[in-house]
């Protein structure tokens, strides 16, 4: 169990390197920022779509109830993101 930490430490280092990306893409004359926020939520919805995709593709054994959970989960989070209007910028 020496690798426990493991996927903490690469989202630390995800979200380090992410915040200052975005930064970088607001920096004056080149993104709007309503542009980088969407950009990123693509990505971000992007990235466990082509895990999942490629979960499907390997024929790793998955119970109903993960890709359940996963997507109540999501549309909860739709759900308060759109009565909040956080999508309009």
């Amino acid at each position: 169990m020496p690798y426990v930490a493991l996927p903490y430490v690469a989202t630390w280092l995800l979200m380090t390197a992410s915040g200052q990306v975005a930064d970088w893409l607001r920096a004056p004359h080149r993104l709007l920022s309503g542009t980088v926020r969407k950009l990123f939520c693509v990505v971000g919805l992007l990235i466990p779509g082509a895990l999942d995709f490629g979960v499907k593709k390997i024929k790793v054994q998955v119970s109903l109830e993960t890709p359940v959970l996963v997507m109540i989960i999501f549309l909860r989070f739709s759900v308060v993101m759109l009565r909040n209007k956080s999508w309009k910028m």
